[in-house]
């Protein structure tokens, strides 16, 4: 549904076919995708919104498409799993049964084998 003008498009109108176009914008300090709301011009390698206007319901003056955040979003905690796993493995992941010459992991750690 996000069209792309590698380009640009000189003439966006509103409505194109069966389609509504909308673009990202700022409105009133809320990020979302806008209805175009009179034909305009739009930038070399931008993108616009194309929805097809039949999948739209409209409700009281609806024009737009926004983002709300209800806060802030994070990790909140990380716990690591601890396995009694005494095998050896390369670099790769891959588990040997009996290490040779080189770097491997160990329980966890790197081990070099001289």
């Amino acid at each position: 549904m996000l069209v792309g003008a590698p380009a640009g498009v000189e003439y966006l109108l509103p409505e194109e076919g069966d389609y509504t176009n909308f673009v990202l914008a700022k409105k009133d300090g809320v990020v979302g995708f806008y209805k175009v709301a009179q034909q305009g011009t739009l930038a070399p390698n931008k993108a616009y919104l194309q929805i097809p206007t039949a999948s739209l319901t409209v409700t009281s003056g609806a024009n737009g498409i926004t983002f709300v955040e209800d806060g802030t979003t994070a990790i909140q905690g990380v716990t690591t799993a601890t396995t009694a796993d005494d095998a050896w493995y390369t670099l790769q992941g891959v588990r040997v049964a009996q290490p040779t010459r080189g770097l491997y992991i160990h329980n966890g750690k790197k081990v070099v084998v001289k």
